[in-house]
């Protein structure tokens, strides 16, 4: 996937109208000497108060609002029992049960076993999903 994503990048055009936009008045203004041609998309400045309100600002106003606050809560309260699990396996294995260093981290082949398996089960359904879809003349199948 990750090879696919790169590739892309380099061999895929733009397809964003106002880019494309951009590029054709760009390339216009070279062949034609005109500097003066110009797209919409290209008056657009920036400033930095525009980039404080949106990456600094919106987000703890976004936070304020109820259902951000309590997703986010939810969200760390998970990542913490998480983090605490996979932390808690080498001191059970290597300080509570006396394990060496590498057989003590073997139990996370376990984990990477399960990762596999999901990951071959999500393929699967994704396919399954897909055949479903066009068996449904493309038109989203819902609880396939």
């Amino acid at each position: 996937m990750t090879a696919q994503i790169v590739l892309d990048v380099f061999l895929v055009d733009e397809s964003y109208p106002p880019v494309s936009l951009a590029y054709k008045a760009r390339r216009l203004r070279l062949e034609g000497k005109n500097w003066a041609l110009h797209a919409k998309h290209e008056e657009w400045d920036v400033s930095l108060g525009e980039l404080l309100q949106k990456y600094l600002i919106r987000p703890f106003q976004m936070l304020a609002t109820p259902i951000c606050l309590l997703m986010s809560i939810y969200a760390s309260f998970v990542y913490g029992i998480l983090y605490t699990n996979l932390e808690s396996f080498c001191i059970e294995f290597q300080k509570i049960r006396g394990w060496g260093t590498v057989v003590g981290n073997l139990p996370f082949i376990a984990l990477l076993i399960g990762i596999f398996f999901a990951g071959a089960v999500n393929i699967f359904n994704n396919t399954y999903y897909f055949n479903q879809f066009k068996v449904n003349g493309n038109k989203p199948v819902p609880e396939a």
